[in-house]
């Protein structure tokens, strides 16, 4: 992977940094999922882990995916 890497949310929370992705249906096309895992990789290198939320659990649950979310710190 070349370029730069965009990321949906990077959160620093109680002196922890996680990266926040939330998949929409965009995700499953044109290679999109290879380049996310690439991506997600990179990250992990660097000591930043990734959390992935779909965008349906984020609309149809959000207090719930917050506090999945949280939890994970």
């Amino acid at each position: 992977m070349t370029g730069r890497l965009e990321i949906d949310f990077l959160v620093f929370h109680k002196g922890k940094c996680i990266s926040l992705e939330i998949d929409g249906k965009h995700h499953q096309e044109n290679g999109q999922t290879h380049r996310d895992y690439i991506r997600d990789r990179l990250l992990l290198r660097e000591g930043i882990a990734t959390a992935r939320f779909t965008a349906q659990e984020c609309m149809e649950s959000p207090d719930a995916a917050i506090e999945e979310f949280l939890n994970l710190f």
